[in-house]
């Protein structure tokens, strides 16, 4: 990967992880507000799930930056499905007259 691109993938990378924690903070601070969840979902778990996902999409940056690029890009694609699916399930939990209103 070229310096420019490298460069850029981390910028985007730190700027999603920063708004990614803000998201899993509100989750697991809120948990109890969200209807429907189940109750073996604790606050701690929130926040090691997005350790671990983070974690995922971190060594996939590194080592595309690093020796092993092809490697790096396909975690940073499982990452990205992941963080797709978590979305998706978001949305699977409430209902309209579930929804929150913020």
């Amino acid at each position: 990967m070229t310096r420019p691109n490298a460069r850029l993938l981390f910028l985007l990378l730190a700027l999603y992880a920063v708004a990614s924690l803000v998201h899993f903070v509100h989750n697991a601070e809120f948990l109890g507000d969200y209807p429907g969840l189940p109750a073996s979902w604790s606050r701690g778990g929130v926040y090691l799930a997005w350790i671990g996902m983070s974690a995922l999409g971190g060594v996939g940056a590194l080592l595309a930056y690093r020796t092993r690029e092809a490697i790096g890009l396909i975690l940073l694609a499982v990452y990205a499905t992941r963080q797709a699916a978590h979305a998706a399930q978001h949305r699977q939990v409430r209902t309209d007259t579930q929804q929150i209103r913020w």
